[in-house]
């Protein structure tokens, strides 16, 4: 894929060879070893590139773009990948640099700053498996970036953590994996073990709660740590939790430690872990301020409950309370209007985005739109009728993507105006209004996100994991569909996120003490459908959500003569380019805006420090 960037170049620039890169210049450009991340020479490389002539310009350009890589080591199956991709263009992606792998390689080992060294020689060996002397050198580069941030020779580019980081743990984790294709399986590399239980015991040590139970479940996962060990440090590690870190960080430590001891055999020590754990999540009440929030964490505490014997007293009192809790809770779930001027420009929108850290951008970016209110929009609709009444006349026909009569509306009568009618005039008009949110504040918003923070799976867990809006369960699916969708990949964003809207409801309405099951003659039981939900369960649901956003789920998800869109990805009918429309980027990001209203009131005071945590 050819793009070209606002500095007039194009990408990917032609195959250089070895003379176009100017080892001497390199070095003394990333003299500075004060960060380790090579991320941050990408605005001085594209510099570069536009004061250079020839060969030496793409050098600098194909040295910006591979600075410019999202390395994400947790995903296995694709630890690089572009930071955003968009309509019909993205930025670089790793395959564009298999043209200069064996450039790479002969470049890397040159270079100094043991950063850039390490990520050239990786994606040389990324790009060509066989160059065993490169994934060495990307091991050998990483293992001394870590080192330089555990001493304090370099610090973390993201966040304020010093020691033990994520970015620490990030490269930690990417030697162990090039360690284990270059070595073969079983087999251990002592620089990056011995690397990576440096990392380990100073995490341990500093009480580093989030990145230590990453860190633990590698330990486990490369056999580095005894599990017992692992399991011991858990406890130590969640017990002792500095008061920077909210009680949820250290329940999923004991959570880890019960896992890990039941696998021991040791039933004892998993049921003392699996209380504590309990005991810990239920801290999290106090945390925050509304009855229908300490109603999630109620109810996440009784789901932790279930499987500990002994425990029948405790979860009781916990249903008393939680009973208590729903009642209180029926009106509190509402939209809360923080102030932001984005205006409909998106010059606007970029400028606003550029000057706020990461938390507040995620807070900023579950404000850039509401619902309208259902009252105005019927009006607007009914007016449509004086202002257009031939079209009102007519009915209207609605085809899917095989030309096949999907729905059919009536026409519009003022005196007794049809329900669908109705919705189907309101979903037109508010097409207009998501255009403008997505265009004209979503769109530059996530792509300024994506330019000045990598992206992660754990900044999003933060949020997902803390929201009363979010089953248990779906909070992992959650998270990494609202990574990829800041990243530009609306294909995944679509297809991890919508159908996740059933859940969340369900969830909701069991908060709210509405338990939206049917049953049946054979006494069975079996969860509500989605247009049950907004049926039959819309009073309910309207008690808990205004009623306009629920009037826009309904016409974003489940109106047969609009998206349709979880219909439409459960049954496999939207493509490619419906992934990529108005209407599914919008309903993903509703979903994120749900997301985050609970946590608006105490974003500044726990969210946004939990998110911290995990730069």
């Amino acid at each position: 894929m050819s793009t070209t960037s606002s500095e007039g170049l194009t990408w990917p620039p032609p195959t250089t060879a070895i003379i176009g890169f100017d080892v001497e210049a390199i070095n003394a450009e990333t003299a500075d070893h004060s960060h380790v991340d090579a991320g941050v020479f990408e605005q001085r490389f594209m510099v570069l590139a536009r004061a250079s002539e020839g060969q030496l310009a793409s050098g600098w350009y194909w040295l910006s773009g591979a600075v410019g890589l999202l390395l994400r080591p947790a995903d296995q199956g694709s630890p690089w990948g572009p930071r955003y991709v968009g309509e019909g263009w993205r930025m670089p992606a790793i395959e564009d640099f298999l043209p200069q792998a064996g450039v790479f390689e002969t470049l890397a080992a040159q270079l100094d700053h043991p950063g850039l060294k390490a990520r050239l020689a990786d994606i040389a060996w990324t790009n060509e498996r066989h160059r065993g002397a490169a994934g060495r050198c990307a091991i050998d580069g990483y293992v001394d970036s870590l080192d330089r941030l555990l001493d304090g020779r370099a610090r973390p580019r993201y966040g304020e953590a010093e020691g033990a980081s994520f970015e620490a743990l990030g490269f930690a984790q990417r030697a162990l994996q090039l360690a284990l294709r270059l070595t073969g399986k079983k087999k251990t590399d002592p620089a990056a073990r011995d690397a990576f239980l440096r990392l380990y015991g100073r995490a341990v040590t500093d009480r580093a709660v989030t990145v230590f139970g990453s860190a633990a479940a590698l330990a486990r996962y490369y056999d580095l740590v005894p599990a017992l060990d692992v399991a011991a440090d858990l406890e130590a590690v969640a017990r002792d939790a500095p008061d920077r870190f909210d009680p949820l960080a250290s329940a999923q430590l004991l959570g880890h430690a019960a896992h890990l001891h039941l696998q021991a055999r040791d039933e004892d020590a998993s049921r003392r872990c699996q209380v504590e754990r309990v005991s810990t999540i239920l801290k999290m009440v106090d945390q925050v301020s509304t009855s229908g929030a300490k109603a999630h964490w109620v109810q996440s505490a009784l789901h932790a409950l279930r499987g500990i014997r002994g425990q029948d007293e405790w979860r009781r009192s916990l249903r008393r309370d939680l009973r208590d809790l729903q009642e209180d809770a029926l009106s509190e779930f509402v939209m809360m209007t923080v102030p932001l001027d984005l205006g409909e420009e998106r010059r606007e929108a970029f400028e606003t985005f550029a000057q706020l850290d990461l938390p507040a951008a995620l807070k900023a970016l579950a404000c850039i739109g509401r619902s309208q209110p259902v009252e105005t929009l019927r009006e607007d609709a009914l007016a449509s009728l004086d202002q257009f009444p031939l079209g009102a006349m007519m009915g209207t026909r609605h085809s899917d993507e095989d030309g096949r009569t999907a729905a059919n509306t009536p026409s519009g009568d003022r005196e007794d105006p049809d329900e669908d009618w109705l919705k189907q005039r309101i979903n037109e008009s508010e097409r207009f209004r998501r255009q403008i949110v997505v265009q004209g504040s979503f769109d530059p918003a996530r792509l300024t996100l994506s330019q000045r923070h990598n992206i992660h799976e754990r900044h999003l867990g933060a949020i997902v994991s803390r929201s009363p809006f979010v089953r248990w369960e779906q909070q992992g699916l959650m998270a990494l569909g609202f990574t990829r969708l800041l990243q530009g990949d609306d294909q995944s964003a679509v297809h991890l996120l919508v159908p996740q809207l059933e859940p969340c409801l369900r969830h909701v309405l069991r908060v709210a003490d509405h338990d939206p099951v049917v049953d049946f003659d054979d006494m069975t039981e079996e969860n509500v459908s989605l247009s049950a939900m907004l049926g039959r369960l819309r009073p309910q649901l309207e008690a808990i959500l205004p009623p306009a956003t629920v009037l826009e789920l309904e016409l974003l998800f489940d109106f047969r003569a609009g998206s349709a869109l979880r219909h439409a990805v459960a049954h496999g009918r939207i493509g490619t380019g419906g992934c990529h429309t108005t209407e599914a980027v919008y309903a993903c990001w509703l979903l994120y805006q749900l997301t985050c209203w609970p946590l608006l009131r105490t974003w500044d005071s726990i969210t946004a420090p939990a998110i911290r945590e995990q730069c």
